[in-house]
Order: C-alpha cells, then sequence, then structure tokens
C-alpha cells in the first residue's frame, strides 16, 4: 500500500500568518495605491485570491496575470527583507527534518507541503530554515485556489489506477473541514508553556512501526 502524508505550511514552519498578510496589504498600497485599514477577507487564506478578491473589492476588476506575477515577486522580496531583518521571523517545527529524512528512504511513501502563499516566497521560507528537498511535492497559492484542491492535486500526482493509497493529513488545528473521511488527521504535540511551539516525535511514535519481536529467555 502507498502512503501519501501531506504537512500544512504552518505544520513544518513557525511564523505569523498576520505579518505576512500584512506584507501583501503594504505592497497593495506600494504598487497599486490601494489602502486598507484593515484585514478586508481574513476568511481567505490563499494570497492569491486574496489578491484577486482585493482588487474585485477595490477596482472592481481582476488583476491580470502581469499583475499577479509582479506581486508575486515584490511578495519574495519583502518576505527576504522580513527575514534579514528577523531571523527568527521562521523557524522550522523541531523534528521536521528528522521525519522528512525518514520519509525520503520510505520507498512507497510519498509527502508533500501545501502553503498558502506563491511558490517563490514558500521555497524561499522553507529553504531559509534549512529545507532543501527536491523529493518533496509541494503546492503553492497559484496551483489551486484552495487547499481543498490542492490536496487533490497532491493525491493525483502519487495516486495509480486500482493501487490503495493511505493518506494523511498533518496540521496544527483539528481536522479541516475540507478534508475527505480517507485523510487520518495528525496533530504534533502543542507546548502548555509557549504558544505556537509544537515538537514532533520519532518517526515510528508518529507513523507507528513494526514492533520488534522479543526475544524468548530460555
Amino acid at each position: 500500500m502507498k502512503r501519501l502524508t501531506i504537512f500544512s505550511l504552518e505544520a513544518v514552519i513557525r511564523y505569523s500568518d498576520t505579518e505576512l498578510r500584512g506584507l501583501l496589504f503594504d505592497l497593495l498600497s506600494e504598487i497599486s495605491s490601494i489602502k486598507l485599514d484593515s484585514d478586508p477577507a481574513p476568511h481567505i487564506k490563499n494570497l492569491q485570491q486574496l489578491l484577486v478578491h482585493i482588487f474585485k473589492l477595490k477596482l472592481d476588476r481582476e488583476p491580470s496575470e502581469d499583475e499577479i506575477q509582479e506581486y508575486q515577486k515584490a511578495f519574495k522580496k519583502a518576505v527576504k527583507k522580513l527575514y534579514v531583518k528577523d531571523e527568527e521571523a521562521f523557524e522550522i517545527r523541531p523534528g521536521v527534518q528528522s521525519l522528512f529524512a525518514q520519509l525520503e528512504k520510505e520507498k512507497r511513501w510519498k509527502y508533500g507541503v501545501v502553503s498558502d502563499y506563491w511558490g517563490e516566497a514558500t521555497q524561499f521560507i522553507l529553504q531559509a530554515c534549512g529545507i532543501f528537498s527536491k523529493n518533496k511535492l509541494t503546492m503553492y497559492a497559484e496551483d489551486a485556489e484552495s487547499r481543498k484542491k490542492q490536496t487533490a492535486l497532491l493525491v493525483s500526482k502519487v495516486s495509480k489506477e486500482g493501487q490503495e493509497l493511505k493518506k494523511q493529513f498533518i496540521c496544527l488545528a483539528e481536522k479541516p473541514r475540507f478534508l475527505a473521511n480517507d485523510f487520518k488527521v495528525i496533530r504534533p504535540k502543542a507546548s502548555d508553556k509557549e504558544s505556537n511551539y509544537y515538537v514532533y516525535p520519532k518517526f515510528s511514535e508518529l507513523f507507528g512501526g513494526k514492533k520488534k519481536k522479543r526475544k524468548k529467555v530460555k
């Protein structure tokens, strides 16, 4: 049986979503002279869909492909500046590197990451935290308009006709509404003392492994 484990970006990297969305709002003011007093759509997590929503709201039109690309590049630069200013803006979750390394060794195991942000910025955030693996599957804001569709795309990439696929989704919150029932939700253990701090156990503890048979004592 093939296995697919999907991580939400916030389950891999510790960061402030409010701060990153704020970078987009600053760019809207600089590039398109769109002033925002507050977040106009907290329910829209996908950054590209948020950009489209704001353009419709403020300019009564959708952004062109060229405009979207301009914002993608500008957002990556803004994320880089944030990291240069504060290296602690992005921190890898303890234990993630070990998990990824083990997943790389498993022949029947595929894993991926779904991100609410554009590809270039997401890759920078991952690499800034030491994640350079090319074997992981990653879905970005420009790939699909929601995590539901991002997840479906990942499943389609690894699914083969007639082959059973065991699906797991790793996130920090309770089971997301968009997940199909055939997904098992795994949550890393949260700290009681520090907010937004999660630690992953060993691979065998998180996913379960074959128990070694004890030798009988004669």
